[in-house]
């Protein structure tokens, strides 16, 4: 009979427990970047537990494009948990400081909610990420019509890179060749 009461107390203690765990998951928004200019992106991430509903974005100040979204299941010490990931590409349609967020998805019944983002949006440049630049170089100031220049691009990187693509450069009066193989140098 004691065995059966302690059975029961622990069942009754681990639907407790996550039933707590299920009602504390929230959505989470992640970006890459809190100051971007106006010619920039920003890569928004929707983290929403457990389903695969997809949140609708009302961001009025931005272009949005989808990019896709990812299931992702992970397991820590015997807690699982379970997300799905919605990927955004947000370009902004003017400068300012905008709030991104809350979002809402509607789950089983239960609305779920996210915080918000404060994104700050500028004219000009903004300071380069410290562990991926990129630079130019053009050789002098000045060049006859007709004359090739050549224009040497560096890459200064950190971080593991895949898929690098040549840059696409467009612009009046200008005629581009073949790119020659990069050369990589580790320092």
């Amino acid at each position: 009979e004691g065995i059966v009461v302690r059975r029961v107390i622990w069942v009754v203690a681990l639907v407790l427990l996550l039933n707590a765990t299920v009602a504390a998951q929230e959505i989470e928004l992640l970006v890459d970047k809190l100051e971007i200019t106006l010619y920039d992106t920003l890569r928004l991430v929707v983290r929403v537990p457990g389903s695969n509903t997809q949140p609708k974005l009302s961001l009025p100040e931005w272009t949005v494009s989808y990019l896709g979204s990812a299931y992702r299941m992970t397991s820590i010490n015997g807690v699982v948990e379970q997300y799905t990931e919605y990927t955004y590409q947000l370009a902004p349609k003017e400068t300012g400081v905008f709030t991104i967020g809350p979002i809402e998805v509607v789950q089983n019944g239960r609305t779920l909610k996210s915080g918000t983002v404060v994104i700050k949006v500028v004219e000009g440049t903004v300071q380069p990420h410290p562990d991926i630049f990129l630079t130019l170089e053009l050789p002098k100031e000045r060049v006859y019509v007709y004359e090739q220049v050549p224009l040497t691009l560096h890459l200064y990187t950190r971080l593991q890179t895949e898929n690098l693509q040549w840059p696409q450069i467009e612009g009046e009066g200008f005629v581009l060749g073949q790119f020659q193989d990069p050369t990589v140098r580790t320092e």
